[in-house]
């Protein structure tokens, strides 16, 4: 017989106790967003989850089963060393909370949870009650991937009416062959439907720092999130804010400002699937993550700036109220510039290059963690300056990173364009390079620009045969739509 549990395991964070048991709500899970008031989560009897959510999806839609019904999660989604709880920031019930009402705990992330407020709009927002709202309404919704999502500044680029993602497309995904790699997930800005949370839900103790600071539409937008067990979103940041989970269980990942998520951050564009069995896995401890899971009635609060990333552990609505202030980065001067830019400023006025190079020098000198766009702009500058230290400049990057890809692309894209011109040192360069890249590179095997730099090198080793390949797996991945 399956385990039944309806509680989490206790711990302490902070100084607060977490995890008290407390009653199960009704879910929004796995057995398909049922409006029953309270059932046990059954761990373990993985043919009775299927079985329940094959009911579900014979009775709303025609998607077929053998493509619908998902495995259950996979141990690298759902454990983080064997545990399938734990919460690296402080925890506080929502009945006792008032130690945040200090403002300095706006600067660090934090849980409520099971905040009543959250947890009474569970029977508006069953599968059942969405369904209605959505026939009722004629509502649309964006949906999109873990890394479409983030591509696409936080709202998923493909727009569908909601009754036919709830009745089928939330149960479909993207496969690479025969391996499923994520669901769909509905992530937008422009949702309105009765009964989701709004910024009166965000607990009183947060508000009490600024009352106006999570005022939408004017300091802050609001995000809709209805999306499947594996559906997630990717490394990506914002203003401050506060997610309220109403159905579901989801699992979050975080970086704090001046960090970026190793292999990710500026121009990463990892699926998260992929950066959690390929990045995830060679991660120091000081390179972690901090970690939590959030359940339904649960709120998390994200100060400025800090990187996250979040992948559902259940089918899950949730709200996410979001600050439109975001503080500049520390490199925001470097954002900014290409390498045309720096070309065609070299030709007319070189002393304003050589000053470029001198500050992006002086904030590397700094040894900041997250040094990717003055690194950059450095490499730019030496193209000109000094080809040799350029080559260097990327070549530390990529050891501090090595599953960086766009820092390798500006160096294989610019290698490969003096390859074209004829000098056979660039050559010589990009052997000495990919002996150092290749082995991530060809593990890498859903990144564009990963097979793009695969493909330029072998081509130009006159490999034809295995630069095709890489050509081809190329095209595959567009026609696929990951386009990343």
């Amino acid at each position: 017989m399956a385990a039944v549990h309806c509680h989490r395991s206790r711990g302490r964070q902070h100084g607060v106790e977490i995890g008290q048991p407390s009653a199960c709500p009704a879910r929004f899970g796995v057995a398909g967003f049922h409006e029953a008031a309270c059932e046990p989560r059954v761990v373990g009897d993985t043919t009775a989850r299927a079985s329940r959510r094959l009911q579900w999806i014979s009775a709303a839609s025609a998607v077929s089963a053998d493509r619908a019904v998902q495995t259950p999660l996979p141990e690298y989604l759902s454990h983080r060393h064997g545990d399938t709880s734990f919460c690296d920031i402080a925890s506080f019930q929502a009945d006792d909370a008032a130690a945040l009402k200090d403002p300095t705990w706006s600067l660090q992330p934090f849980v409520i949870r099971k905040d009543p407020r959250i947890l009474e709009r569970q029977p508006a927002l069953t599968r059942e009650a969405l369904l209605r709202a959505a026939e009722e309404t004629g509502a649309t919704v964006r949906v999109g991937y873990s890394w479409s999502i983030a591509q696409n500044r936080g709202e998923g680029p493909r727009e569908m009416p909601l009754t036919d993602y709830l009745q089928s497309e939330m149960d479909q995904g993207i496969y690479d062959d025969a391996e499923f790699l994520e669901p769909s997930y509905a992530f937008d800005m422009g949702l309105k439907l009765a009964g989701m949370p709004d910024s009166e839900d965000i607990h009183p103790v947060i508000r009490s720092w600024n009352e106006s600071a999570f005022s939408v539409p004017d300091t802050a937008v609001t995000v809709h999130m209805i999306g499947g067990a594996r559906s997630a979103v990717g490394w990506h940041t914002h203003g401050a804010t506060v997610q309220m989970t109403v159905h579901g269980r989801k699992r979050w990942f975080l970086y704090p400002p001046g960090h970026y998520p190793p292999g990710d951050g500026p121009g990463g564009g990892f699926s998260l699937t992929d950066w959690l069995q390929l990045v995830y896995p060679t991660l120091e401890p000081a390179e972690r993550p901090l970690e939590f899971t959030l359940e339904a009635g649960d709120s998390a609060y994200i100060p400025d700036g800090w990187y996250h990333a979040v992948v559902n552990l259940e089918d899950s609505v949730a709200v996410s109220i979001q600050s439109k202030e975001l503080a500049p980065e520390p490199q925001q001067f470097f954002k900014g510039v290409s390498l045309g830019v720096v070309s065609e400023v070299w030709q007319e006025q070189p002393g304003s290059v050589e000053e470029l190079a001198t500050a992006a020098r002086a904030f590397l000198s700094r040894g900041a963690q997250n040094d990717l766009h003055a690194r950059r702009v450095l490499f730019y500058c030496l193209t000109e300056m000094d080809p040799k230290e350029a080559v260097e400049v990327i070549l530390e990057g990529t050891r501090k990173d090595p599953f960086h890809v766009p820092t390798q692309f500006e160096l294989a894209s610019w290698l490969a364009s003096r390859i074209k011109a004829g000098e056979a040192a660039a050559l010589d360069t990009f052997r000495r390079v990919m002996h150092l890249w290749e082995p991530n590179l060809v593990a890498n095997t859903r990144n564009q620009k990963a097979l793009w730099i695969l493909n330029k090198f072998h081509r130009a080793l006159g490999d034809e045969e295995t630069a095709d390949r890489y050509f081809d797996r190329l095209v595959k991945l567009n026609k696929l739509g990951i386009d990343r």
